[in-house]
């Protein structure tokens, strides 16, 4: 913190020494203005295009929105993504686009939603609940993107973005403090700092965040609460060789100290332990945990990455360089959810990876241009090791080399009709060690797979910045091996057909999008909990059909609204003959006595025709921003809601999260360079499942999201 705090005062003296002249509005800060709609540019196809000239469902949300909408970490992006839902699975985070998501979680473990960061694939999904101090913006792409995007992205992919480098002088500093409903006071404070360090060649950048929380929930045994802090530094060097060539060169470093990661409750009561012991009785309200074996998680993350970016003429040719080391070194779970020991678990983890990749994006004039690139990928993670007092102590590894070669071609036929076709070839290469302690690793299965995945695009203008489109596109997901139960026969790759048909266009001060689509979804890779552990398998066929949309309008300069809705009426399971499911006992398996709420047996089900899990049929958001000048400074309230309907929390539908919406709003006064609010999240004080994974034998156990909290905020920015 001291350190944070000296490189802001540093910053604000170097500030206030010199006269920096006024610099010419970007065109979206010109547009805002104006009262006009800002141009949205992204990246969905490797180059920047405008949204609306996208044939892709493409949701896309500013570092300012973020604010805005109270959203500061990747977990609460629900929030602002209709068909996302973003859940954390203990220390996992496991997205859900359009009902494709996975139950899968531990090293290698690989998301069927491919998340970014700066055009770098993460691969750790317990390193991608992080903060969003520094970005830029966030795109969100629909349905599968195996051609442009190949790294298992059968359901889509998140791409965050970071604030580059300036040879403007920058600086923004925040601090926020709130309180919970149910006690508990939750602080961070953030620094953002660049500007040019050697004239107009080298310019540099910095950004920290830190947050503590005493945590919303409190463990009845320890008689303590259960909170966090976090730590995370990010800083960029750009070096601009010439107009046109420039290399940036990132590094980023995260801590994570967590008791809040794994407090579970049992819903209806509902635990093993009261099979030994009827007399416990679980607290009900959500905020109130009884284990007696304190869950505790620390982490270390660590990424150095180089961007080059080199115009030739003919195109632009990008090169991504990235090695990436996460290390879940301390993870303790109770998850049995009671005061008895039943199932403890001792489970570091560690995530070791590097990638290349080669792009180039024609920048010729004609009809014919073209995105092609190449692709290497090499992962090693495992738990290590993984101990169940009294049960096993084992390390399961994983070891992936993935490789690929992609191209996209399109061709504009006439001025309004234009086609899109790609191809991606993919080949992954899963080596599956174990061993039990102290014996040294095994092999336990080893396999390579490949995939072509194609994507066709047929798109239409009906007139400026209007377009109609149709895109056919696919997905793979490769194989792997299930280490943690010993499984030597692999888990077969996962693909995905899409049908998409949309309508977008955009005028001065409105946009709106609109998109139907079909999913065609085999071999998906399930979890599931078969005694204690969660175990990997293969689902036979899912359907998944929908509409999504998005709306902006400025009504005038002080009054824009931004709106959205998904509806997936179907989402199921066409064939899953031999599901793993829970169902609640009836008889106590220590005494034989009739019980009830005293936890679970595995049974196989025949699944098919089951909707899928946490996929509800209707999301929808809608914020407003109201701002108005008033005398040398400026009110703003900029509330947003978000609303989901019921969805199931487990395979047989018996658990529901119920229907529920969302309101964070934020009132705020800016003047000169400071702006000061006053903010509320989850103001509906809505109790919501955040984890589900523990829904299995020991109990329908689950972890929940925070309740109401109120705080302020201040913030200093040039």
């Amino acid at each position: 913190m001291k350190l944070i705090y000296g490189i802001a005062t540093l910053t604000l003296g170097l500030a206030a020494a010199q006269n920096a002249s006024a610099q010419e509005a970007p065109p979206s800060a010109q547009a805002a203005d104006s009262g006009e709609l800002a141009t949205v540019l992204v990246t969905a196809q490797k180059r920047a295009e405008r949204l609306e000239d996208v044939p892709l469902s493409v949701a896309v949300v500013s570092g300012d929105q973020l604010a805005a909408q109270g959203i500061v970490n990747t977990t609460a992006l629900t929030q602002a993504v209709p068909g996302l839902n973003m859940a954390e699975v203990g220390i996992y985070l496991v997205p859900n686009i359009r009902g494709v998501t996975t139950s899968i979680t531990g090293p290698g473990a690989d998301s069927n939603i491919a998340f970014y960061v700066d055009g770098i694939y993460q691969p750790s999904e317990a390193m991608n609940v992080f903060d969003l101090p520094d970005v830029d913006r966030i795109e969100v792409l629909k349905g599968p993107q195996g051609t442009l995007f190949g790294r298992n992205a059968t359901g889509g992919a998140i791409q965050v973005f970071t604030r580059d480098p300036s040879f403007t002088p920058t600086l923004s500093v925040l601090g926020s403090a709130g309180t919970y409903a149910v006690g508990g006071l939750d602080y961070r404070s953030s620094l953002f700092v660049s500007g040019p360090l050697i004239g107009d060649r080298v310019a540099g950048s910095l950004s920290a965040n830190y947050e503590h929380s005493d945590g919303f929930e409190w463990n009845d045994i320890y008689d303590r609460r259960l909170g966090f802090q976090n730590l995370t530094l990010h800083g960029k060097l750009l070096w601009q060789l010439s107009p046109a060539a420039k290399f940036i060169l990132s590094g980023a470093y995260a801590t994570r100290d967590d008791y809040s990661a794994l407090p579970l409750s049992a819903i209806n009561g509902n635990m093993l332990a009261r099979s030994i012991d009827p007399s416990i009785t679980p607290p009900s309200d959500g905020y109130h945990v009884i284990q007696n074996f304190l869950p505790h998680l620390k982490s270390q993350y660590f990424a150095s990455n180089l961007r080059g970016e080199f115009d030739l003429g003919v195109g632009k040719l990008t090169s991504l360089t990235s090695y990436q080391d996460s290390n879940v070194y301390l993870n303790n779970a109770d998850s049995d959810g009671s005061p008895l020991s039943l199932l403890h678990f001792y489970n570091p983890s560690y995530d070791e990876s590097a990638s290349q990749e080669f792009d180039f994006a024609s920048g010729w004039s004609g009809p014919l241009s073209v995105v092609a690139g190449l692709y290497y990928f090499h992962d090693d993670a495992a738990y290590a090791p993984l101990n169940i007092p009294g049960v096993i102590d084992f390390q399961a590894r994983n070891t992936t080399t993935a490789e690929a070669v992609f191209a996209e071609l399109t061709y504009a036929a006439t001025s309004k009709l234009s086609f899109v076709g790609g191809l991606r070839y993919s080949d992954e290469h899963r080596h599956g060690y174990v061993s039990v302690l102290p014996a040294p690793y095994g092999t336990l299965g080893e396999k390579n797979w490949n995939s072509v995945t194609p994507r066709g695009s047929v798109r239409y203008t009906l007139a400026d910045q209007t377009n109609v489109y149709f895109t056919y596109s696919t997905g793979f997901k490769s194989g792997l091996f299930d280490t943690v139960a010993f499984n030597p026969n692999p888990i077969n790759p996962e693909k995905i057909k899409s049908y998409e048909v949309g309508f977008k266009t955009r005028g001065e001060n409105y946009s709106f999008d609109a998109a139907a689509y079909y999913y065609d979804y085999t071999n998906l890779q399930v979890g599931a909990f078969v005694g204690g552990l969660n175990v990997t398998q293969n689902a036979g066929k899912a359907e998944i059909g929908g509409l999504d949309s998005n709306f902006a309008y400025h009504f005038t300069r002080d009054l824009n609204l931004q709106a959205g809705v998904s509806w997936i009426p179907k989402a199921s399971y066409v064939e899953y003959l031999d599901a793993d499911a829970s169902v609640p006992l009836t008889t106590s398996p220590s005494t034989g006595l009739p019980c009830t709420a005293c936890g679970n047996t595995d049974v196989s089900i025949n699944a098919s025709g089951y909707r899928m899990t946490r996929t509800p049929k209707v999301t929808a958001n809608l914020s407003l921003a109201w701002t108005h000048h008033y005398g040398p400074g400026e009110l703003g309230v900029t509330p947003s809601l978000y609303y989901s309907s019921s969805y199931n929390l487990e395979i047989t539908g018996r658990i529901p999260q119920a229907s529920y919406t969302n309101l964070n709003a934020e009132v705020f006064w800016a003047q000169d360079h400071w702006r000061f609010s006053l903010w509320g999240k989850n103001l509906t004080d809505n109790r919501r499942v955040s984890l589900v994974q523990q829904i299995g034998a020991d109990g329908d156990l689950v972890n929940y999201l925070p309740p109401l909290e109120i705080g302020v905020a201040a913030r200093f920015s040039f």
